[in-house]
């Protein structure tokens, strides 16, 4: 039996570019209907059918898709990634929002960047602190003032910095193919071969230049010395993990 084909899309690395190329190889009831961190909700039984499985999992939930299995991820600069997905979230209108109930892009249009990356509600913090990091490493979320804890207890069973870092460490060791935004190609030329698609250039989705109906024009703050300051802090995790994959020959970098 060919391996399934298991995408981890983290927001803003250029994920929707690699679903839509990647969804094209297997048929629509071959491809898991889920998106976000629910497959825990599924029974393994369930899941068996699905040869492609693409969405924001986190990766303890992994052990839930039977075998055999290629796993893969994206990273992106920590950074520019948080001020992508800012600027992104601040171009949906507001009829969008409202009808939507997105608490994320309403936050985006009313506060100022510095305002927004010190904001306090859940559905910001974790998509900005140290976000990939804390996916990656399972069950962790942010608690702020760079505290992290499990995703049960919400603080009582505290996850020390270093803990997280390295857990999302070992998943990158575990995926298959790491890959980069800036060379999306190059993952596509790792996969491609393996479910039965040709290697090359993939149209980019969700870009800073695509229109849409339901998103406007909006101007793009600068970075202040203190706006910086503050992104450092809650990219420190990513950045280190960024570091590592990189740099250890144990993961796979397309």
């Amino acid at each position: 039996m060919p391996p399934r084909l298991v995408f981890i899309h983290h927001a803003r690395t250029g994920g929707t570019t690699l679903h839509e190329a990647w969804s094209a190889a297997f048929p629509p009831d071959a491809i898991c209907p889920e998106r976000f961190a629910r497959l825990h909700e599924y029974a393994p039984a369930a899941l068996a059918p699905y040869r492609f499985f693409s969405g924001h999992f986190r990766f303890d939930q992994m052990w839930m898709i039977p075998h055999p299995r290629i796993i893969v991820t994206v990273l992106r600069d920590p950074v520019e990634r948080v001020l992508s997905l800012y600027h992104y979230w601040r171009r949906f209108r507001p009829d969008f929002i409202e009808r939507h109930g997105l608490t994320g892009p309403r936050l985006a249009r009313e506060r100022g960047l510095l305002s927004f990356l010190r904001s306090t509600e859940a559905e910001v913090t974790i998509s900005i602190d140290n976000a990939i990091a804390c996916h990656l490493a399972g069950n962790a979320m942010p608690l702020g003032e760079g505290r992290f804890g499990t995703l049960t207890s919400r603080g009582a069973d505290p996850l020390e910095p270093e803990v997280v870092l390295d857990k999302a460490r070992a998943a990158l060791q575990a995926c298959d193919w790491v890959g980069e935004t800036n060379a999306l190609d190059a993952l596509h030329a790792r996969v491609a071969p393996v479910i039965g698609l040709a290697p090359g250039p993939l149209p980019r989705r969700n870009s800073r230049d695509t229109t849409n109906p339901y998103q406007e024009e909006a101007r793009e703050e600068p970075v202040t010395p203190e706006i910086a300051e503050t992104l450092a802090r809650l990219t420190r995790l990513d950045a280190a993990l960024l570091a590592f994959a990189r740099e250890d020959a144990a993961v796979r970098r397309a």
